[in-house]
């Protein structure tokens, strides 16, 4: 494999189709998309990191045997923020975080963590010699080979990013805030998580090749 290409694993789970339709209608109509989302269909991640073809099917066995059960999340608002390292305005609905999901979040971790053998991606790798993260955000990457888990955890669903020359972000996300109005507050279940396996290009900043995916039913 070449050495600009890495295999990534992620873990999330979907949303019902009723709303993950109105989502990716609502994306097309404004005409918004976020480069880093490699899947289609909307959905919430829990988590992402450099892995090997071993570790995900040790992961499947190991995840499997807790014998986790289905759980119940709400959606929030449309929310906006900056990465410092991309200055875009990045645009999302929020998921409510609650014991049952921070619960399933922490044993994807504990499982995922103790796996991956001590892999970081190279994005974080390179992010963390500019100086991107912070000293905190850099231990976390280090322990646990990503960034957004824990205290740093965001549940979300991706609507899209805004160039920073663009000058309607107020304006879109209000826009937005109204048609998705419906959704806020919004209950449903989650009775299965996936986990995704796919070869990453770091140069072109896309994947490449075939992914596997995998099913986990929560029971």
């Amino acid at each position: 494999m070449a050495k600009h290409i890495e295999d990534l694993f992620g873990v999330f789970f979907n949303i019902p189709k009723q709303i993950s339709d109105k989502v990716a209608k609502i994306q097309k109509e404004f005409g918004i998309s976020y480069s880093g989302n490699y899947m289609l269909t909307p959905h919430v991640t829990f988590y992402a990191t450099k892995f090997t073809k071993n570790a995900v099917e040790k992961f499947e066995k190991e995840f499997k045997d807790l014998k986790l059960k289905p759980f119940k999340v709400k959606m929030g608002k449309v929310k906006s923020e900056v990465p410092l390292r991309k200055g875009n305005t990045f645009l999302y609905i929020s998921i409510l975080k609650n014991k049952p999901l921070m619960d399933v979040h922490k044993s994807v971790l504990e499982v995922a963590n103790r796996l991956r053998g001590g892999l970081i991606r190279a994005k974080d790798l390179i992010r963390i010699k500019q100086n991107i993260y912070s000293s905190e955000e850099v231990e976390y990457i280090k322990k646990y080979g990503f960034m957004r888990v824990l205290k740093f955890f965001r549940p979300h669903i991706t609507l899209g990013e805004l160039s920073k020359k663009d000058a309607k972000e107020r304006d879109l996300k209000n826009k937005l805030t109204k048609r998705l109005k419906s959704l806020e507050g919004r209950g449903f279940m989650i009775d299965s998580i996936k986990v995704d396996f796919q070869p990453y290009d770091y140069h072109k900043k896309m994947f490449v090749g075939k992914a596997i995916f995998k099913e986990i039913k929560l029971k």
